[in-house]
């Protein structure tokens, strides 16, 4: 059985890395450590804001990369109402999807599957800026 960590739960990385994401899944048997460590995470889940977006996209999930045991790595937009789902596939190859508003979140590692709407219930998003030519 799996069990869901909140953002208080720390993720090992490495002997010297860890990491707190928004939301960890963990399906393993020595799922946590000491402290409440989780050291064998399924999917991690990132909640991007204007301040975290590029660490979150960038090294954090590079981070991520590292660890065998992470099949997907979800990151939930706070402008605007979509979904970003990187899985890991042969060769560790790592592959993007992108859920809409009027779609569903298929999440594989947990064989899981919602609508985007589920998540955005009651949520104002921004007015969108203007592009700039």
């Amino acid at each position: 059985s799996c069990r869901v960590f909140n953002s208080d739960a720390r993720v090992q990385l490495s002997e010297t890395r860890y990491v707190y994401p928004d939301a960890t899944v963990s399906c393993s048997e020595q799922e946590h450590g000491p402290n409440d460590t989780v050291l064998s995470p399924r999917l991690v889940i990132e909640v991007l804001s204007p301040s975290t977006e590029g660490y979150d996209r960038g090294k954090k999930f590079w981070l991520y990369r590292q660890c065998p045991t992470l099949q997907e790595y979800v990151l939930i937009n706070t402008q605007r109402p979509e979904v970003e789902v990187y899985r890991r596939g042969k060769n560790n190859l790592w592959t993007l999807y992108t859920f809409e508003l009027h779609e569903d979140v298929e999440l594989l590692s947990l064989n899981l599957r919602f609508p985007v709407t589920a998540l955005y219930e009651d949520v104002v998003f921004p007015p969108e800026e203007p592009e700039i030519p």
